[in-house]
């Protein structure tokens, strides 16, 4: 029996006991799209080499300033396992998407328990443009429990409580709206925008080109011609009276007689050019 005794009291003796108590708890939340920032700071009443947080179970990028940690995976959370010479305050950073629940109402909730003794400090801003759910002048509360600490930064909503505003609460609800209205406005003045600015590059790019021809000789008459018709117009225009015989035109422009003769029938179609009949031999003129 002795024997046991001592063994029992060796294995005490050996276990470290974790004496540590946490004295003060702050975390601030930052909302956005499907995810929360989590940024939490804890002292502690002493100095301790080792000490636990459990985190949900869908935490991601995990930072802990200056110290190390193990990640233990839990059924149903993540527990931290702290270390790193002696230390009394831990700044915990991370990513979780399990303090936010999305149904016809936006909801933040925040379970605390685990710092129930501590002096607390929570902050949670919205996502941008959300509003609460119920006005601050309304008897429904979208703050439980209640705070008179709601503001904006000009971006978000903000919400905060202090330790003696949450009356040993281990929990704090947020209902809030999220306003795609304005989402979409701006989606549709962004796309709004872009058929403004074809628009505008379209005629501009048509006034360019414009001017591009007139600066090479190119005039809008010969735009949407063939190739033969625009050499046709082009032999015309380089003539001061802006007119000469078919056969002048068939030499300068290179073209067969049978061929001339189809892309002239193409241009008096057109309203292009004149044929005025001199005998057996045609003056063609430029109409425009």
């Amino acid at each position: 029996m002795r024997a046991l005794l001592l063994f029992l009291v060796a294995i005490l003796l050996a276990t470290p006991v974790l004496s540590y108590s946490i004295i003060s708890y702050s975390a601030v939340y930052e909302i956005s799209d499907r995810w929360a920032t989590a940024d939490i700071k804890l002292t502690l009443n002493e100095p301790t080499s080792t000490f636990e947080w459990t985190i949900p179970s869908d935490s991601q990028d995990i930072e802990i300033e200056g110290l190390n940690f193990e990640l233990i995976s839990l059924r149903e959370s993540k527990k931290l396992r702290i270390s790193g010479g002696e230390f009394d305050k831990v700044n915990i950073r991370y990513l979780t998407s399990s303090v936010i629940e999305r149904t016809k109402d936006s909801f933040f909730i925040l379970d605390f328990s685990e710092a129930k003794t501590a002096k607390k400090s929570i902050k949670v801003m919205l996502p941008e443009k959300a509003t609460l759910k119920y006005p601050t002048s309304s008897q429904k509360s979208s703050l439980i429990p209640p705070t008179g600490k709601v503001y904006t930064d000009g971006i978000r909503m903000i919400a905060s409580w202090e330790d003696n505003e949450l009356n040993g609460a281990n929990s704090v609800l947020i209902i809030f709206n999220e306003d795609s209205s304005n989402g979409t406005i701006s989606l549709l003045l962004l796309v709004s925008a872009a058929i403004a600015a074809g628009i505008l590059f379209f005629f501009y790019a048509k006034k360019s080109t414009r001017l591009k021809r007139k600066q090479e000789g190119q005039p809008e008459i010969t735009r949407n011609l063939f190739e033969d018709e625009k050499k046709l117009v082009e032999v015309l225009i380089s003539c001061k009276e802006k007119e000469m015989w078919q056969k002048q035109l068939q030499i300068k422009s290179g073209l067969s007689k049978v061929k001339l003769s189809r892309k002239l029938r193409a241009l008096e179609q057109k309203g292009i050019i004149e044929k005025i009949p001199y005998g057996n031999t045609n003056k063609i003129r430029l109409k425009k």
